[in-house]
């Protein structure tokens, strides 16, 4: 693990590929950047193999039932009304609160 800190802005990186038993994983890392400036954090995974995989699959956990926005984007709403938007592609999965 990769730690980083910076005026208004931290970031860590997770070397994940042991975690997972996939003979072709070369590297898979997951980078947390956070702007406390803008609220804004963005979890951006990085991912390279030997052979191309069929496919990848992201998860991740939210307290929050999710739904899903206009153009795939899954929108979580707070018990006091707040929503975050997540924006997701197959390189990252960015976050844009509102």
């Amino acid at each position: 693990m990769e730690v980083g800190m910076e005026d208004g802005r931290d970031h860590f990186l997770l070397d994940l590929r042991q975690a997972y038993d996939v003979p072709h994983l070369h590297k898979l890392e997951r980078l947390f950047d956070l702007d406390k400036r803008q609220g804004k954090l963005t979890i951006t995974d990085r991912y390279d193999f030997t052979e191309s995989p069929t496919s990848i699959t992201e998860r991740f956990i939210s307290l929050h039932p999710p739904e899903v926005g206009q153009e795939g984007g899954i929108i979580l709403s707070t018990s006091d009304g707040q929503t975050a938007g997540y924006i997701c592609d197959a390189r990252a999965c960015m976050k844009d609160s509102s």
